[in-house]
């Protein structure tokens, strides 16, 4: 997981879901060329966040994650804690959930 003195203020939260796979590696290389740190991706009606920012992480080298919102009403604890940490893990501390 992500250490909170790593934050900073400069951070994106924008849903992707409008953007097919190929524009969101772009977008995301893109904000992190700019020198942002920080990309929030929200759960809304399209692809898995989950899913989507281990993709980002593994076209990104530093750019950090977080998926802004997660649906409790569709995702059962103990799964998105899991995904939580493999997530973390595979982005070498790249992932965020607090």
């Amino acid at each position: 997981m992500i250490k909170k003195s790593v934050l900073t203020k400069r951070g994106i939260w924008h849903p992707t879901d409008a953007l097919n796979s190929e524009e969101s590696k772009e977008f995301a290389q893109r904000i992190e060329e700019l020198g942002y740190s920080m990309l929030w991706i929200p759960e809304t009606t399209g692809r898995d966040p989950f899913a989507h920012i281990a993709y980002l992480a593994s076209v990104t080298e530093n750019l950090h994650f977080a998926t802004g919102i997660a649906n409790i009403y569709h995702r059962l604890p103990g799964v998105t804690r899991q995904a939580s940490a493999t997530l973390a893990e595979q982005s070498n501390g790249r992932f965020l959930w607090d």
